[in-house]
């Protein structure tokens, strides 16, 4: 089917290439042809084009006039010549997307092709604002985003800047953008003089919508020439075509619903038994084995309301910054599972190289992340969970200014939690310690707090009086009189033992 070519179209690229005109009459007139004006004569499907910047068509007819009057005969040929050369140019542009159609070229090689005739930054996103392409000015364009900011540019490879991407979650417009039918302009305002204006065309597949084409107009400049919207509008007609047709439904919504996804996220977030030829079989169609190495991060967010609908986009770029691994929501949780056996054969992704993806997450997305100890067999995958979800509480609790927590850090503070569950503290702790407590009540005495100085100290009597603030003399008698009063064995290691997790369990 041969495109259907406007006069605002034509008058875009004739601009595009260095002219200077206006559509004079109906910018919609449909182009076969381009003639010269000839007094009473509007032929049907023609653009007219005249040196006459006031020439007046009919209703529904188009002339192509330059912006100022330049006058002649010879100014009226070199308008004819630019608008066929244009008209021509849109032709060709459709032949070659067309072809492309019929090809097995990548996404990246055809959206190289929307820049024959748009010269704008644009980015295609999935449903979950994951880049899926970009222009190859996309970077510059970013980086003048964040010069408007007053600050550096963090969004490489064609990502949305941080900075814009947290209004987006924020703003209630763009939450509704997604049930636009038609194209729209989306505005951003990056300070008090420049606003970011970006031409939208929702993507759809059997009524679902799928993706977005967004093309950002200059920065400050309201809206994109009429004829721009009608060429980005053609493109996308055929950018539609060509993902359904080449990448599928899988490609277009993402794959948060294949069998790992739904596995994972029953176990972990729907206390669904995890059966062992269930998982084996799921976890083999991404080269995974259940005797794989792993871990499991949670990251919770503050504001369930802003970041519910920002979860599948970090989803995604959790999976797509550490490869083997597999990233799902549920509300404002994050669970993030991660093949450590298989990311200990690339040589670039390391345990440092994890942790700094957990830490950038929580920075830029306002969460906060517990981190399991590594673990071997998948069928331990809930108890992972737990571990990651230990560490996130756990952490909270003794150290609130911290972003993320590894459960190894936490490890006997689980312990001690993990008793106090099944009995009160007083029915655990060493009987000789509570003797001391009675005293320390009875006496005014400090004899607890110098006996947890005393053992947090290694049992060094020079380093414990320095921390009591004491002579050495005085706390060797002090401990003599404990002894007395408890009948401890500074001697025994298995009762010293005991005495120090009596103290944990007190919440020392």
């Amino acid at each position: 089917m041969q495109m259907d070519v406007s006069a605002s179209m034509v008058s875009y690229v004739v601009n595009l290439y260095g002219g200077n005109v206006r559509v004079a009459g109906n910018p919609d007139a449909p182009v076969e042809r381009v003639r010269v004006l000839r007094e009473g004569k509007w032929g049907k499907g023609v653009l007219h084009v005249s040196a006459d910047a006031v020439a007046r068509p009919p209703k529904g007819r188009a002339v192509l006039v330059p912006t100022s009057d330049a006058g002649g005969t010879e100014d009226a040929l070199a308008l004819l010549e630019a608008a066929s050369d244009a008209l021509v140019s849109l032709q060709e542009w459709d032949a070659r997307l067309e072809g492309a159609l019929s090809s097995s070229i990548s996404l990246a090689e055809f959206l190289r092709l929307a820049e024959d005739m748009i010269p704008y930054s644009f980015g295609f996103y999935d449903s979950n604002i994951a880049v899926l392409g970009a222009s190859s000015n996309f970077n510059e364009w970013a980086e003048g985003v964040a010069g408007e900011q007053g600050r550096a540019s963090d969004a490489p490879n064609g990502t949305i800047p941080n900075s814009v991407l947290s209004d987006l979650f924020e703003d209630e417009e763009y939450q509704e953008a997604p049930q636009h039918k038609e194209p729209f302009y989306y505005t951003n305002t990056l300070n008090d003089l420049t606003t970011l204006n970006s031409y939208c065309i929702n993507l759809f597949n059997d009524g679902d919508y799928a993706a977005r084409f967004v093309v950002n107009a200059p920065l400050g400049e309201q809206k994109l020439p009429h004829g721009a919207e009608q060429v980005i509008e053609h493109f996308v007609d055929k950018l539609t075509d060509f993902f359904i047709r080449f990448t599928g439904s899988d490609a277009m919504f993402g794959n948060f619903h294949d069998s790992v996804h739904n596995l994972f996220r029953g176990v972990l977030f729907d206390g669904e038994p995890l059966e062992a030829e269930a998982l084996e079989k799921s976890i083999a169609s991404y080269g995974w084995l259940r005797s794989h190495r792993f871990l499991t991060v949670k990251f919770v967010f503050f504001e369930a309301v802003k970041w519910e609908s920002a979860a599948q986009f970090i989803c995604t770029q959790l999976e797509r910054s550490i490869r083997c691994s597999c990233a799902l929501s549920h509300g404002r949780t994050i669970a993030w599972v991660l093949n450590t056996s298989l990311l200990a054969a690339e040589s670039d992704v390391s345990d440092e190289a994890i942790v700094k993806v957990v830490a950038d997450t929580v920075r830029v997305h306002a969460c906060k992340a517990g981190i399991s100890d590594e673990l071997e067999d998948f069928s331990l995958l809930r108890l992972a969970f737990e571990q990651s979800e230990a560490a996130l509480n756990i952490g909270q609790m003794r150290k609130p200014h911290f972003w993320y927590y590894r459960f190894g850090d936490y490890l006997l503070d689980y312990l001690m939690s993990s008793m106090r569950s099944d009995y009160p503290p007083e029915l655990l702790i060493s009987k000789k310690l509570l003797a001391l407590m009675r005293e320390d009540e009875e006496a005014g005495s400090e004899y607890v707090k110098t006996l947890r100085c005393y053992l947090d100290c290694n049992q060094n009597a020079t380093h414990a009086a320095e921390a009591l603030f004491m002579h050495r003399t005085s706390l060797l008698r002090r401990l003599e009189r404990m002894v007395r009063i408890s009948g401890i064995d500074f001697d025994d290691p298995e009762e010293v033992f005991y005495l120090a997790l009596s103290l944990r369990l007190l919440g020392g």
